[in-house]
């Protein structure tokens, strides 16, 4: 290796003259000659570029990366990304983009003023790296009662990540690290930011995400909707399925058992709203009212001259039970039951004033008395005897 440094302008021959020998005896003889043309540079040339050192976001970009020149005295740039399994791997635009096969090390070329006289080259390596592409992943349930969130950041991290997590002053869970928490639960209902510090000399970033709690959180739908009932009638009340029910009232009222799904209650006074609290099999609990108010004072219908015996001969009097002034147009149900009260021998839904007299089957039944029910709903609105005669 020869250096030397030349003190005028001009044009230079440099020769090499190489003799081989061997074993002592001279056998060949190669001659090389260079040329260098020195000339004055007008402006100082330097090439560089923005390395990863100076920008650490390039370790976060993934396998595309912008590259960004820092020269001086640049007319034109020709970039060489190093990427030995392409040919392509060269750009000559300012500042290029190129993405690399896989990640690795990357030796990259920039030579500014390819082919005029004042020229420069530089060469830095890059490292290539996945892009980080953290997210939150979360499971719980937002009922203020159950809650027990679960997070963890899942994803491509820095390879010098360090992770932390801030869910805020109103939860049970300070100072937490690591990719995954558990146990999480907040003291109220209420909609709460959850952040995730990366800490990272290449890659920091922080994620959000958001939690909502709710108070009441099953749905429930209970029954009747807001009605009206005959006072000293029985509320026959009702709710969609749970594991636990408990039922009240902002007026004092009697349950035959406020802690089943469907219960009965008498009311003691008028407008009265029925509260009922469900609670399913997580712990979650809903809650739902019902109104019921009573219906003007009626006067009780007279009930003495209710018809209580029918000769079915087809003669077109008193051949079936009338029992209109008990059903007031309301769909019931007849049943009649023999006189000792041992089999029912009738029943009819929807009952229209059409019971002659005979058994289930269409068969008269024998002389005698028997016993009817009239039952509308769930409630029991008439009984009383009826004596076939022929």
């Amino acid at each position: 290796m020869i250096t030397g440094v030349a003190n005028t302008i001009g044009q230079y021959v440099v020769g090499i003259c190489v003799s081989e020998y061997r074993n002592g005896q001279f056998m060949s003889t190669v001659r090389r000659d260079y040329q260098f043309n020195v000339t004055n540079c007008i402006i100082n040339t330097v090439a560089d570029m923005v390395t990863q050192l100076e920008d650490p976001s390039l370790f976060c970009d993934g396998r595309t990366l912008t590259f960004t020149p820092q020269t001086s005295g640049a007319l034109t740039y020709f970039w060489d990304f190093g990427d030995t399994s392409s040919v392509n791997d060269t750009s000559s635009l300012a500042t290029p983009t190129y993405t690399f096969p896989d990640t690795g090390h990357y030796t990259v070329m920039l030579v500014i003023n390819p082919g005029l006289v004042c020229t420069d080259t530089t060469f830095e390596v890059f490292r290539v790296m996945n892009a980080p592409d953290y997210f939150i992943d979360k499971q719980g349930v937002p009922c203020i009662e159950v809650q027990n969130y679960r997070f963890e950041a899942k994803g491509t991290a820095p390879i010098d990540a360090q992770i932390s997590w801030d869910f805020g002053s109103n939860s049970n869970t300070f100072g937490a690290a690591g990719p995954l928490v558990t146990g999480v639960r907040w003291n109220t209902a209420g909609t709460y930011p959850v952040s995730c510090i990366i800490q990272s000399a290449y890659c920091p970033d922080t994620l959000w995400d958001t939690v909502q709690v709710f108070d009441w959180y099953y749905p429930v739908t209970a029954a009747p909707q807001d009605t009206q009932i005959v006072r000293g009638d029985t509320v026959h009340l009702d709710v969609t399925s749970g594991a636990a029910y408990y039922w009240f009232a902002d007026q004092p009222v009697y349950f035959n058992n406020a802690r089943q799904q469907n219960p009965q209650a008498l009311m003691h006074a008028d407008s009265t709203t029925y509260y009922v609290i469900v609670t399913d099999n997580r712990g979650c609990r809903g809650i739902d009212t019902v109104f019921v108010s009573w219906l003007p004072d009626q006067v009780s219908p007279d009930l003495s001259n209710v018809m209580n015996v029918i000769t079915p001969n087809g003669d077109g009097m008193n051949d079936v039970l009338d029992i209109s002034e008990v059903l007031f147009g309301d769909a019931c149900t007849l049943r009649v039951m023999n006189r000792w009260g041992t089999t029912w021998v009738y029943e009819q839904e929807s009952y229209a004033n059409t019971w002659g007299g005979t058994d289930v089957d269409g068969n008269p039944l024998p002389s005698g008395t028997y016993y009817f029910f009239v039952v509308c709903g769930r409630d029991l609105r008439y009984a009383g005897p009826v004596t076939i005669v022929y």
